[in-house]
């Protein structure tokens, strides 16, 4: 029988470490779920799930950073960019936090060895960011036969994971819309404009395990990170 929201505690949950999203997200992501964090670049993916990663590392659990699409010298520059980018390559030194750059043009050829090789870790928390890379090189027949195998397997041993995508998410493929109907939740962050301004904005659709709350809040990027707007 499916579980209801109100049946998981605090401790069947995984915050962000930002009052509002956790508030949304009724305490923070299931655990043993995979969640989709798209749209456009220079959004803040990347920036929000370093903020999940931070969290977990703050409270004692051993992470991971994976990037399909970057080199780890590129990644390290980018995670130092960000207000406590310092902080995280601390936790990396201590070797609580892992970061890695893979080559997505061999991984996407074995799809199903990436969770294989997060079992050599106890990582409660993982990020596996640039993955519209590995969909975009993808044929249909693989794409079905090795996503469905490919999330089971992320969710193994508990592990949570956030996984990261440039996607116009008005305008989704075909190959779009069959991981985003795979994984268990999924956030979505806009560009809106409201006049001559841009403003970021944060959707959650889909989450399984939680009643949702039906809003998009505004998002601003500061030297502390996502910092939420009043409404």
């Amino acid at each position: 029988m499916a579980r209801q929201s109100s049946e998981l505690t605090m401790e069947e949950r995984l915050a962000f470490g930002l009052d509002r999203i956790d508030q949304i997200l009724q305490g923070g992501i299931p655990k043993a779920t995979c969640v989709s964090v798209s749209g456009p670049p220079g959004v803040g993916k990347s920036l929000l799930a370093t903020h999940f990663l931070l969290e977990g590392l703050a409270k004692g659990e051993k992470c991971v950073y994976i990037h399909l699409n970057e080199p780890d010298s590129s990644i390290e520059r980018m995670i130092r960019s960000f207000g406590f980018g310092n902080q995280l390559m601390e936790y990396q030194k201590k070797e609580a936090l892992v970061i890695r750059g893979l080559e997505s043009d061999i991984f996407s050829k074995r799809l199903t060895e990436i969770p294989d090789r997060l079992s050599e870790g106890k990582y409660s928390r993982v990020v596996i960011d640039g993955f519209n890379v590995m969909i975009a090189d993808m044929d249909n027949a693989s794409f079905r036969n090795n996503m469905r195998s490919f999330l089971e397997k992320l969710k193994e041993k508990e592990r949570t994971s956030l996984i990261v995508s440039e996607m116009d998410n008005h305008n989704l493929s075909n190959f779009e819309k069959m991981f985003l109907y795979g994984v268990d939740g999924i956030i979505f962050l806009h560009f809106m404009r409201f006049g001559h301004d841009l403003q970021r904005t944060l959707f959650i659709p889909k989450m399984r395990f939680t009643k949702l709350e039906d809003c998009e809040p505004a998002f601003s990027i500061s030297e502390k990170g996502i910092e939420i707007l009043r409404s």
